[in-house]
């Protein structure tokens, strides 16, 4: 293979979406927490505009776009879940998002809550 194909070949690759799961948090709430490693009160609220997730302990932000979709994938897991279980805005939420991720930064291509 010639160098310059490898190159684009290698440059597709390493922006590939993969998918990422774990605990969805406040952005604010964690950086002001980030340094003695206690998230259990930075979980979204509705006046959250700013989001990260939480992977084995690594903190990856989201991006504008992914703010957008985690806003409004917050908005409709609430809004469906709260005639079921009242207390949902105070449990840990779980995404899954389809991004790629950039130093500790995530592009976020999609977002699932569960």
């Amino acid at each position: 293979m010639r160098p310059s194909l490898l190159l684009i070949t290698f440059a597709l690759a390493s922006s590939t979406a993969d998918l990422w799961t774990g605990q969805l948090f406040d952005l604010h709430c964690a950086e002001t927490r980030q340094e003695i490693n206690r998230y259990a009160d930075c979980n979204p609220t509705a006046q959250t505009g700013t989001f990260s997730l939480q992977i084995s302990g690594r903190m990856l932000k989201l991006d504008a776009v992914g703010n957008r979709k985690a806003i409004r994938a917050w908005t409709d897991y609430i809004h469906n879940l709260r005639a079921t279980d009242p207390d949902v805005e105070t449990k840990p939420v779980t995404a899954i998002i389809r991004g790629a991720v950039q130093g500790d930064d995530l592009h976020v291509d999609s977002i699932e809550l569960r």
